[in-house]
């Protein structure tokens, strides 16, 4: 999601002569002491947004509440922020949720709120009304809205919002129901851009009604025009924070969601609309997004090229690889070797039992897991056996290994890894894949990488009939 320090400005803010606070809420505060500061904070997000005022910021830990909140005689018109809390704030593990208690629009907005207002980062679910907004009822509001996920509300008019008047960007709406008009957006005239919209349903208007043109949106069958705008599947993917996560080839996923990077260009993209968890670069994607997780040291999904580090020279793979195997995050019938001699490969349990230090796999990754490693390192320098042709390899230290550092032994002499180079026993670039495509190590520096890292898998194309590859201890 995108934090509010990107949009409105710093947390204490001057607006309209009014220093801003920030409220916090979490629903797991069950002490009975409530204030809206971190150690005593709100449990509701009705009491979050009554304690407000102009320029505050109200921010919602992760969880779900069962609330119908309104901003009915609320005091805030300008510079308020109603945000879920990001992975800056607080460990994310679960979405932040407001899901209707009862009949009615899961939140309403007073129509007073400018456009210096802000909602963002929430699923908005279950709401049920007989009248206009079953997600959101705008009363004709500039609040913006972003990043948001409504699913699942109806309403006569705008099952997922209706007279929202503000911007609403990188928003997600999925299986909204109108009995009447517009079964995702009703009587929305402000900018609708890089929002997704699947699964609507209306006798008029199906996603929308009396609302702006989109752009640079996913709308399910949609032929209305608007710059930038697709009908196509966005191949939704479960994720850790939600259902509603985007299909993509760099988390492992087998295809490729047509709202990849075609969000509109003049947003920077923020958040992680992908499982892998990763932030987005390059063009914002289409739809919402979500926290970015924290994966420093860990596996990320789809496939990937590796090799143990540690002292296990043998090993049962199930074992090296227990608590991914045990969490569902790896699955082990992809689990292949090459045969750097014979050049076949070898699939895991039919052909091998055991995971060699050195060897390079290839692995099915299909969430993020922390890669363990063996008690120790190796003390003395690592040695591999390569053959004429292509080769899979690895080392076992913990630590990267400068290419420059290595050395080739072809039987009779030992050089350099540049000298074997320039003698043409190997090829100068050794091949890695990460991120869904493959990179390349050089010596020179002139490569994604000088270094050869700890459990990363290496192609290398010999020349030679048998070489060598000597590691040394980093």
């Amino acid at each position: 999601m995108r934090t509010a320090a990107a949009v409105v400005g710093v947390l204490s803010i001057l607006v309209g002569g009014v220093s801003g606070e920030t409220i916090w809420v979490d629903v797991t505060n069950t002490s009975g002491v409530e204030d809206g500061s971190p150690a005593h904070p709100y449990n509701t997000v009705q009491e979050g947004v009554d304690a407000a005022g102009d320029g505050d910021e109200v921010i919602v830990l992760p969880g779900e509440y069962v609330e119908n909140v309104t901003m009915e005689g609320s005091a805030t018109t300008t510079g308020f922020t109603l945000r879920a809390a990001d992975e800056t704030e607080t460990a994310v593990t679960r979405p932040t949720v407001i899901r209707s208690a009862g009949a009615g629009s899961v939140l309403t907005l007073s129509g007073l709120e400018d456009g210096t207002c802000l909602l963002a980062g929430f699923t908005i679910t279950g709401g049920a009304t007989a009248g206009p907004g079953g997600g959101i009822l705008g009363n004709g509001s500039s609040m913006a809205v972003r990043d948001c996920v409504l699913a699942g509300n109806q309403a006569q008019w705008g099952g997922g919002a209706h007279d929202c008047d503000g911007e609403i960007a990188n928003c997600t709406f999925v299986r909204n129901r109108a009995m009447d008009e517009g079964g995702a957006l009703h009587s929305c005239d402000g900018v609708i851009t890089s929002c997704i919209m699947w699964q609507s349903a209306a006798p008029a208007g199906v996603h929308l009604y009396a609302c702006s043109t989109p752009s640079y949106s996913c709308i399910g069958g949609w032929s209305g025009g608007g710059v930038g705008n697709v009908n196509a599947d966005p191949q939704f993917v479960p994720g850790a924070y939600s259902d509603y996560y985007i299909s993509q080839t760099a988390s492992g996923q087998g295809c490729q969601s047509p709202c990849v990077g075609a969000g509109d260009p003049s947003i920077p993209p923020s958040g992680s609309s992908a499982t892998y968890g990763f932030a987005d670069t390059g063009f914002v994607d289409m739809g919402a997004h979500f926290p970015v997780r924290d994966l420093t040291g860990y596996v990320h999904p789809g496939w990937w090229l590796f090799a143990p580090s540690g002292d296990w020279p043998t090993g049962d793979p199930e074992v090296i690889l227990s608590e991914a195997v045990a969490a569902g995050n790896m699955l082990m019938a992809h689990l292949f070797l090459f045969h750097n001699e014979v050049k076949y490969y070898e699939m895991y349990p039919l052909h091998f039992t055991t995971i060699w230090s050195g060897l390079g796999y290839w692995l099915l990754i299909t969430e993020p897991f922390l890669r363990s490693e063996a008690p120790g390192d190796f003390s003395s320098p690592f040695s591999i056996s390569l053959w004429e042709n292509w080769n899979l390899f690895g080392h076992g230290f913990k630590q990267p290994v400068a290419l420059a550092d290595c050395t080739l032994n072809d039987g009779v002499e030992v050089k350099s890894w540049d000298d074997a180079v320039a003698a043409g026993w190997v090829d100068p670039t050794v091949y890695f894949y990460e991120g869904g495509r493959y990179r390349f190590v050089r010596s020179d520096g002139t490569g994604d990488d000088d270094h050869l890292r700890a459990w990363h898998g290496y192609w290398v194309l010999v020349h030679s009939w048998t070489l060598a590859l000597t590691v040394p201890v980093p």
